[in-house]
This record gives structure tokens, sequence and C-alpha cells, in this order.
């Protein structure tokens, strides 16, 4: 491309302009403006002609209105990841995000020629979510260790001590802390990364062994004197508050039991065992 400068009667680059700009008559009838002349047409048109051929679109005929008649805007969706566009056909695979609130959500096109909402689930799929924590949530199965998957219902990396030593939980003066950063996975795939340090008080816990858990939807830590069961079968004898990983379909799905009668889905992630005792503290 030829710097505008280069034309003739146009004007020299400045810091706001660094590549100059065209300039109009002085006053009628003056023709000290600058002419336009193919060549500009083709500096200009062409750039916008090439992101049309990288993104695999034929010029239509129609003429680009900015509202119902948007061909430069799905040539940019097709080569770049773009925020979602009311009235814009997006191709199969194709990438968008929006924001609400605080949100970051990323969403993957379906269906070629989509134009839906993005509340429609059969149109799109929603990847990820971002909270205003840096929080990664993500609604799809991952593989992202490389060629295998996360294990589930578990979590899959989390902080280390000075020595390289695992220190996901730790405890002091009864204080409970899911230390950060920490990546964990649901029974049902979900993965979600931790970026801030979790704690609870554990100080009213009486002696005995629990079972701690992080929970996604609140973001905190849930203890609990229970029993955890990773079968197909739902358990005969279970309790309140023991959580059975249901193994006979996949993605696996884990409930909690809260009465004698009802179970709930649950997006609870073990995190470690721990042991309380009358000397103080937990282990």
């Amino acid at each position: 491309m030829k710097n505008l400068y280069d034309y003739e009667n146009t004007q020299s680059a400045n810091t706001d302009l660094p590549f100059g700009a065209f300039k109009n008559e002085s006053s009628p009838g003056q023709k000290d403006g600058t002419d336009i002349i193919a060549e500009h047409i083709q500096d200009i048109a062409y750039p916008l002609y090439q992101v049309l051929q990288l993104a695999g679109i034929v010029p239509n005929g129609e003429l680009e209105d900015g509202n119902n008649k948007k061909q430069f805007i799905q040539a940019l969706t097709n080569i770049g990841i773009l925020k979602h566009a009311e009235g814009v056909s997006y191709e199969a695979s194709i990438l968008v995000w929006r924001i609400v609130g605080t949100e970051f959500a990323l969403y993957r096109s379906n269906f070629s020629e989509n134009n839906a909402d993005l509340s429609d689930e059969e149109s799109w799929t929603k990847i990820l979510t971002i909270d205003n924590k840096n929080k990664i949530n993500f609604h799809v199965e991952t593989n992202i260790s490389g060629s295998l998957s996360l294990p589930t219902f578990c979590f899959n990396s989390g902080a280390v001590d000075s020595d390289g030593n695992s220190a996901l939980m730790t405890v002091e003066n009864d204080i409970l802390t899911l230390n950060a950063p920490a990546v964990g996975t649901t029974a049902d795939g979900e993965t979600f990364t931790v970026s801030e340090n979790i704690t609870l008080d554990i100080s009213n816990l009486a002696d005995g062994s629990y079972n701690c858990f992080y929970n996604p939807e609140t973001n905190g830590l849930e203890i609990y004197n229970n029993e955890i069961f990773e079968q197909k079968a739902e358990p005969e004898n279970w309790s309140i508050n023991d959580i059975w990983v249901n193994t006979s379909i996949m993605p696996n799905v884990s409930y909690k039991k809260v009465s004698d009668t009802e179970k709930v889905v649950t997006k609870l992630v073990q995190t470690a065992d721990v042991e309380r005792v009358s000397n103080g503290g937990g282990g």
C-alpha cells in the first residue's frame, strides 16, 4: 500500500495521521484538494476484498449497509474469534464470545448459516466461561493435558511447597486452606480453575474423619463426615451427605444424599481427607 502523502494534493504525515491524509478544496472551484483516482480506491478496497478471499467468501453483489447486509463482518468471523453480533450468519465451528455482567463466555457454532441467539443450545455449544476472579469453568469435556483426559472428581493440579511437594490443602490454627492455583474436575468432566486461596474454619468440628470438597457453584469449601461411593449401582444404605459417583454412564454423574428419600446432582470436587483430633487442628 502507498502512503496517502505520496499522492498529489495530500496532507503530510503527522503524529495523529502517520500515513498522511486526503484534503478538501480550500474553497469550491480552487481544485487544490485531493483528486480521487483509481489507485486510491484500489489501495482502500483491495485489502477488504483480500479479507473476504482469506475467509473463503465470494462477493454476493449486494451493497453493504451495516445493518442487514454484513458480508464483510461475516468474513471477519471466519478468520478470528470476535464478539457475537446479532444478524450475522456464522459458519459451522466458528468461535464467538460475549460478556454478561463480569462473565466472559466462549461459544462454538454447531451449524453453517447460523444466525440463532446464543441461548439456542442446539445451534451453539458453550465452551467455557471466565468469571471476574479469572476462574475458568469448562462446559465441555476437556483434554488439557494433551493426549490424556483429565481425571474426574478430583484436583488435577495444585500448589506445591518449597520442596516441590504437593500443598493443595494445608491446615493451620483450625483454618483449612485450598491453595491456589489449582485445577479440579467434577465427576461429569467439567473443569474449574481456582485462582485465589479458599479457607474454611474447622474449629467447631468434633473429633473424627472427614472428607473435604470444593464447591465450584459457591467457590467455597464444604466438609462432611460421610462416605464416598464410586460405583454403577445406587448405594443401598447410604446416609445423608454421602456422595455417590454414578460410573454406569458417561460422563459420570455425582449425587449428594440430602434426605432419607432425596438425592441431588452435585458439582462437588473431592480435595482431601481431614482427620480432626482433640489436641487441635486437622491433618
